[in-house]
């Protein structure tokens, strides 16, 4: 790993910025979910659409979602950021 690259964070690091949200049932942990939707709100965005697809290219860069699931995923993620 060069210098200029970025370690990824050891596990319990990751951990800190993870929320628990329900998503189809279940409670799965999202990670960076707080920083996005500060984020996402900084962005003045007024569109649900808009706004969802910001969350989800966002939070999929650091979560793992199941495409079966991506919709569930997009529904809990707009709850959490209009609550």
């Amino acid at each position: 790993m060069g210098r200029d690259e970025v370690k990824p964070p050891c596990a319990a690091d990751a951990l800190q910025g993870t929320r628990l949200v329900e998503i189809d049932g279940k409670r799965v942990g999202i990670t960076t979910l707080d920083e996005t939707i500060t984020k996402v709100m900084g962005l003045g965005l007024h569109d649900d659409t808009t706004i969802i697809a910001e969350h989800m290219a966002r939070i999929a860069h650091n979560n793992f979602i199941p495409e079966a699931l991506q919709n569930e995923y997009a529904k809990a993620v707009f709850a959490e950021y209009v609550a």
